[in-house]
C-alpha cells in the first residue's frame, strides 16, 4: 500500500479494493480497523454499514480487526460485497489478540526467539507471463464458476490435493449460487493489481529450505531447494537442479511415466535408492527453472521421442527435425516441403543423403553411453542421515499453545491451530498468532 501525507498529519495509504466488481484505490489511515474501512466504503458506495462484508483470501474480516493485523501488503486486494438479497457471510472468529496479553513476551517466551531463528515456509511459483523465473507466490481462492474472489471457504486446505484438484473444497460465493472453490497462485515479484496476467504455476516440489537440507550434488545448504518425493527427501539447490536437467536432457535420459499418474516425460530422484527410482518430478513446469533454452530442449526431446516411439523418423536436415511416418521397407525418404519440411531426400538407415546400393550402417553400442552429471554416493548417504534427524524433529506431535502453554497435538490437516482451552488461534509453523501471511505462505505446508 502506497503512503502519502494526510491533512491532519497522519500517514495515508492507498488500499486496493475490489468494490462490487470495480477496482478502486481507497485512502486509509494508519491504525484503522476493518469497521472504519467499512465506514469509508459506505461513503463511497452509498451502502449501509450492515450490508458490507470485506473478504480477503477466502475469509470474511471481522470488524474489530485492525488493517495492520490483517497484514495487507502492497500487492493485496480486498473484495467488498453486499449481503442484500443473498445469504450473509459469517465473520472470521480470529481474535488477533497480541501475544503479550496471553503471557508470552520477549523475556519469557522461548517460542518467539526460536521462531525468529527458523525460516518460514513459502510457496513457490513459476511466473511465465512477466518474471519468467521461479518466484515466491501467494495462495488465493475464488469461485469455480464466476471466478470471483469474493468466496468464503467452508474449511482450510490440508494438502496439495485440496489445492490442485478443482472444486474439492466447498464454500459460498456471493456472486452466484456455486459452492465449489478453486485455488490459484499469484507471483509476488510484480504489481498484480488490475492485471490478470500475474497468475502463476505452482511449483509443488520447490520450497523454502526450512530444514536446512544439504544439496545432494554440491552439499551446500541453499534456499530454496527442490525436494523429491522419495522417503529420504533428497533435495537439489536450483542451480544444481538446472545442471541435472540440462545433462539428462542432453543425454536423452528422460523417463516416460504414464502409470499410475500420467506425468509424461520427467526425471526420477538422482539419489539412487529404491524409493528414488520410483519418485518423479510430477509437474513439467519445474523444468522451466532451468531456463528457456533447457526447457525448449525438453519439449523437443519429448516431441521427438513420441515420433520415434510411434514408428516415425526425424529428418536429419540442418535445423529441420520434422517428424516423418514413411511406409514400411521404404529406404528413400523425402522431407516434403508441402508439409513444412526442408525438402531433403535421405536414407532411412544411415540418415545421410540418399545413396543407391545397400546401406551397411550399424547402430552404435549404447551400453557404454555416459552422462556428464553425477551424484556422489557419500553425499546421498550423508543427506539421508541429515534428513532422518530433521524428520525426527518434524515427528514431534505436540507444541505448547502460545496463549496458555497447553500442549497441542497436530494429527494432520492445515497449520491453522485453535486451542480448545483458551481459543487462541495460532500457526503451527511460526508458533505465532495466525495471520494472513501464514495463510498465504504456508496454509498447509510445513516444508
Amino acid at each position: 500500500m502506497a503512503e502519502a501525507s494526510g491533512v491532519n498529519g497522519e500517514r495515508l495509504r492507498k488500499l486496493h479494493v475490489r468494490l462490487f466488481g470495480e477496482n478502486r484505490a481507497v485512502d486509509i489511515e494508519k491504525g484503522w480497523s476493518v469497521l472504519q474501512l467499512k465506514e469509508q466504503l459506505c461513503k463511497i458506495s452509498g451502502r449501509k454499514l450492515d450490508e458490507l462484508h470485506i473478504i480477503f483470501a477466502g475469509h470474511v474480516l471481522a470488524d474489530d480487526l485492525t488493517l495492520e493485523e490483517c497484514e495487507l501488503g502492497q500487492r493485496s486486494v480486498v473484495h467488498v460485497v453486499a449481503s442484500v438479497g443473498k445469504a450473509k457471510f459469517r465473520e472470521s472468529q480470529q481474535t488477533h489478540t497480541p501475544l503479550r496479553s496471553h503471557g508470552v513476551s520477549k523475556d519469557n517466551g522461548r517460542i518467539e526467539s526460536r521462531s525468529k531463528r527458523r525460516k518460514k515456509s513459502k510457496f513457490y511459483v513459476y511466473c511465465k507471463s512477466i518474471c519468467n523465473k521461479a518466484q515466491p507466490g501467494k495462495l488465493r481462492v475464488r469461485c469455480t464458476s464466476c471466478k470471483d474472489e469474493a468466496f468464503q471457504l467452508a474449511r482450510d486446505p490440508a494438502g496439495w490435493e485440496d489445492v490442485l484438484e478443482r472444486g474439492k473444497i466447498n464454500g459460498s460465493c456471493i456472486e452466484c449460487n456455486c459452492d465449489k472453490a478453486e485455488f490459484f497462485f499469484k507471483c509476488t515479484g510484480h504489481e498484480p493489481f488490475g492485471d490478470t496476467r500475474d497468475e502463476a504455476v505452482p511449483l509443488s516440489h520447490v520450497s523454502s529450505n526450512t530444514l536446512e537440507l544439504p544439496c545432494l550434488a554440491c552439499f551446500e545448504v541453499i534456499d530454496p531447494v527442490l525436494t523429491f518425493p522419495c522417503k529420504d527427501m533428497h533435495s537439489l539447490c536450483l542451480p544444481c537442479f538446472s545442471t541435472f536437467c540440462e545433462s539428462k536432457i542432453k543425454d536423452r535420459q528422460l523417463v516416460l511415466v504414464e502409470r499410475p499418474k500420467h506425468i509424461g516425460y520427467t526425471l526420477p530422484c538422482p539419489g539412487g535408492g529404491d524409493s528414488c527410482n520410483n519418485t518423479f518430478i510430477e509437474e513439467i513446469h519445474h523444468f522451466r527453472v532451468s531456463g528457456n533454452e533447457v526447457y525448449e530442449k525438453y519439449q523437443r526431446f519429448a516431441t521427438e521421442d513420441v515420433v520415434l516411439r510411434s514408428g516415425g523418423i526425424l529428418c536429419p536436415g540442418r535445423g529441420c527435425g520434422s517428424g516423418i511416418f514413411p511406409e514400411d521397407n521404404v529406404r528413400r525418404i523425402l522431407c516434403s516441403r508441402t508439409t513444412g519440411g526442408c525438402g531433403l531426400v535421405f536414407c532411412r538407415n544411415c540418415l545421410q543423403e540418399y545413396h543407391s546400393g545397400d546401406c551397411n550402417y550399424q547402430a552404435p553400442d549404447m551400453t557404454s553411453y555416459t552422462q556428464s552429471y553425477s551424484c556422489l554416493a557419500e553425499n546421498a548417504l550423508k543427506t539421508q542421515r541429515e534428513t532422518e534427524k530433521c524428520l525426527k524433529v518434524i515427528r514431534e506431535t505436540t507444541k505448547p499453545c502460545p496463549g496458555c502453554r497447553s500442549p497441542i497435538e497436530k494429527a494432520g490437516g492445515c497449520n491453522h491451530m485453535t486451542c480448545q482451552r483458551c481459543n487462541f488461534e495460532w500457526c503451527w509453523v511460526c508458533e505465532f498468532e495466525w495471520n494472513s501471511n501464514c495463510q498465504s505462505d504456508h496454509w498447509f505446508r510445513t516444508l
